[in-house]
């Protein structure tokens, strides 16, 4: 395979470079067809043959893939200028053919097109955080566990997620909006007595300001409980949250990302 001089060896392995990300999104008939190669034959090692562009097959093979089980590409004829003789992978082969055997410039290119963008990773925890998930059993027996635990009896249970669904326009947000106003500002709701004010944030992505007002008037909340935000963009930072309220959770993307305090946490 073709590589830059000097380039370490990691550059050959590491699977997020652009190199190997192009490599396992192509493949050699994607490249060379459309420039004009022929596949001759594939002989009984599974070696594949194949002829240069406006070379005739019964003259003989330009290149092979496949040797010895490896997937490059070995050129042996000498007529494509831009394509020495040598070995070749993928991304070494899309070099030389579009970008004169520029590495560097063949990695920005590729990197501006949308096949070249990274893929989501999805962290994977390590040892370490993976123990400090596992129950320890002596602290677990030796606390007491309450039965139940509310933040709004029986809507709103706390520590955990809870979906409201009903059909439409049959009182979902108001009862939403008057049940965490309460909450942020210590009065009684639905039937229990009230209890001191939590921290909490409402988003709501269909009301606007005069919307908002308006509800709270009916609902005679005058102070200001309610966090009111178009757009949230790192919820990590809210950790001193009791309870997060999403009123129109299918336009809204959220995640706690690496809080360790999920169990003080509450959604709806």
């Amino acid at each position: 395979m073709v590589k830059p001089a000097g380039q370490p060896d990691s550059f050959l392995t590491d699977p997020n470079t652009p190199s190997a990300r192009y490599n396992a999104k192509t493949t050699w008939e994607q490249l060379l067809i459309p420039d004009g190669w022929t596949l001759a034959k594939v002989d009984r090692h599974g070696e594949q043959h194949w002829v240069r562009p406006g070379k005739d097959p019964k003259d003989g093979t330009s290149a092979t893939i496949g040797h010895n089980g490896n997937d490059a590409l070995i050129v042996f004829t000498s007529s494509i200028p831009w394509l020495p003789e040598g070995g070749y992978n993928r991304f070494g082969y899309y070099a030389a053919s579009k970008h004169a055997g520029d590495w560097k410039q063949a990695s920005q290119a590729f990197l501006a097109t949308n096949e070249g963008k990274p893929e989501p990773v999805t962290p994977i925890p390590t040892p370490d955080e993976m123990l400090s998930m596992l129950v320890d059993w002596k602290t677990f027996w030796s606390l007491e566990h309450a039965t139940e635990e509310w933040l709004a009896k029986p809507l709103i249970a706390k520590g955990r997620q809870t979906a409201l669904f009903a059909g439409a326009k049959t009182g979902k947000s108001w009862l939403t909006l008057n049940v965490t106003a309460a909450l942020a500002t210590g009065k009684p709701i639905l039937g229990q007595p009230a209890q001191p004010p939590i921290h909490l944030l409402y988003l709501d992505y269909e009301m606007i300001e005069s919307d908002l007002y308006e509800r709270l008037k009916l609902l005679q909340q005058r102070q200001r409980p309610l966090l009111l935000r178009r757009q949230v963009q790192k919820i990590q930072e809210l950790a001193w949250l009791t309870s997060l309220v999403l009123a129109t959770p299918d336009r809204c993307r959220v995640g706690y990302g690496d809080n360790k305090d999920k169990h003080h946490q509450s959604v709806l």
